[in-house]
């Protein structure tokens, strides 16, 4: 018999303190900053250049930070740009939903 899942809701901020390494969409907020355990490795969309504090406070935290907006978009490495599989993901769902709003194909 398996036991069930823990929540994560339940307690959120606990989980940071034990991961070694952190994958978001965004970056980290400051209280899960705050929550990092030092010497967590941090991979998120980061925008350093524009938001300067947030990575110093990365810094202050001991954590190491991977940008992903700063993977080369180069062939090799486009399974790992971010832009590109948006991009990508942006286009497969234009064709599918372009199609509903027409009745009929036009002439």
């Amino acid at each position: 018999m398996s036991r069930p899942a823990p929540s994560w809701s339940s307690r959120p901020l606990t989980r940071f303190k034990d991961a070694d390494v952190l994958f978001k969409v965004r970056a980290p907020e400051a209280a899960e900053i705050a929550a990092l355990k030092s010497g967590a490795i941090v991979a998120a969309a980061l925008n350093p250049h524009q938001d300067k504090e947030h990575a110093e406070r990365l810094g202050q935290a001991g954590a190491s930070a991977i940008a992903m907006e700063f993977i080369p978009r180069i062939t090799r490495a486009q399974v790992m740009d971010m832009l590109s599989s948006q991009a990508n993901l942006a286009g497969y769902r234009a064709v599918i939903e372009g199609p509903r709003p027409m009745a009929r194909p036009c002439r």
